[in-house]
């Protein structure tokens, strides 16, 4: 899964725009995310720190695109069990054929 740029480089001026002009009928909080998928608030916020959805907080609540939550949760299930493999990257592969160069 490709990591979003990190959401603390945008500047004040620039969030506040986005916020403007954001369409808020497509967005969700993490609750209504948590239930859409089965997943729980907390994995929703680990994902928004990690970079893997984007978000936007607005008051106490983030919010997330429906759209993108749906196709996190499809990506998830699709992976399995390995989802929790921190080498399903390919970077185990890349070390082993690094250290076979050298």
């Amino acid at each position: 899964m490709q990591r979003l740029p990190n959401r603390r480089a945008a500047g004040e001026a620039t969030i506040a725009t986005m916020t403007q002009e954001l369409d808020w009928s497509q967005w969700i909080t993490t609750g209504e995310a948590a239930a859409l998928t089965g997943y729980s608030t907390s994995n929703f916020r680990k994902a928004l720190a990690r970079g893997l959805l984007q978000g936007r907080k607005k008051g106490r609540d983030w919010f997330l695109v429906r759209a993108d939550v749906l196709r996190y949760a499809e990506e998830m299930r699709h992976l399995g069990a390995a989802r929790h493999d921190p080498w399903r990257t390919g970077a185990r592969q890349r070390s082993r054929d690094a250290a076979e160069s050298a």
